[in-house]
């Protein structure tokens, strides 16, 4: 099988393959975010009040991304298929993932929350993904787990020598697209200076290409790693931060262990230049804080 790996405009995804939002300018198919309650739940399970408390532990303290806080969150097949149904039965836009902290032990995780159109930026004229928080109990299963730092069984990344084939990358050059070379990099670029992002953003369609590939070639999960940008995301002229975002790797069982999985994932159904997000062009994989419009967190 042809080895690749895709990049997520200002965030990693692998097929192995900021303040709950509103503009000064929106439009009539914008959506109204639902009222938070005690009964509000994020798209994988975690109480309102709870994930509030976990996200906003991070923002108090985000650390700095080392080689002894690799973290690293894994879904089943499953738990990413009842998100995406979610999704779908929501007609929201997309998934925004939060960097969090543990309330038990603060260490690093997960909070994922779906989102809806919410109109244009007056300024930017960007498109505003709202949050939207779920009423009922929804995909208590999708929790996600904490892999083990160092290392992680099947986080391949990890690996003190790169996982990668040592073959031409024949894969097609997609919107998403970067090597497998260039995210073990990502995935292994540590500092000592904080964590500089919050949150990510993803559009609906790439879960579904992701879903979809996972029952394509059976496999069993989505790992979500920590990582750091090879590259200053050059938003503005002056913008010299290399921002820090998540990789997102599908895995397959052996032997009952997750593994990395690297193949090419060929359904993302919007094409582009496969580094556009360098010149802030696209708007997809959106980092807070270069873009938060839409967020709940920081608020």
């Amino acid at each position: 099988m042809k080895k690749t790996v895709l990049l997520l405009m200002c965030s990693v995804l692998i097929y192995a393959s900021c303040k709950q939002g509103s503009s000064n300018q929106t439009n009539s198919l914008a959506a109204t975010p639902n009222k938070i309650d005690s009964n509000s739940y994020t798209l994988n399970g975690i109480p309102f009040k709870k994930a509030s408390k976990m996200v906003n532990l991070f923002i108090k303290d985000p650390g700095s991304y080392t080689d002894t806080s690799q973290t690293c969150v894994w879904f089943t097949a499953a738990a990413l298929d009842s998100m995406y149904q979610t999704l779908l039965r929501t007609k929201a836009d997309g998934i925004r993932f939060y960097f969090a902290r543990t309330i038990e032990n603060h260490k690093y995780t997960v909070v994922a929350v779906s989102t809806k159109y919410g109109g244009l930026d007056s300024v930017t004229h960007r498109k505003i993904h709202a949050d939207f928080f779920e009423m009922d109990t929804i995909n208590v299963d999708a929790k996600g787990k904490l892999g083990l730092t160092t290392p992680a069984q099947g986080a391949l990344l990890y690996s003190k020598t790169s996982p990668c084939p040592s073959t031409p990358d024949t894969c097609p050059k997609l919107f998403h697209y970067i090597t497998c070379h260039e995210a073990y990099k990502m995935v292994n670029y540590y500092g000592s200076d904080p964590i500089n992002v919050t949150s990510s953003w993803y559009e609906i369609t790439l879960i579904e290409a992701l879903v979809k590939s996972l029952k394509t070639n059976h496999g069993d999960g989505l790992r979500i790693y920590y990582a750091r940008h090879l590259n200053p995301h050059r938003v503005t002229p002056t913008d010299t931060i290399h921002r820090h975002g998540f990789a997102l790797i599908t895995t397959a069982a052996t032997n009952k262990v997750h593994v990395d999985y690297y193949g090419c994932l060929d359904s993302i159904p919007k094409p582009g230049h496969p580094h556009e997000f360098f010149k802030g062009g696209a708007d997809n994989g959106e980092e807070c804080p270069t873009n938060c419009n839409g967020v709940t967190w920081p608020n």
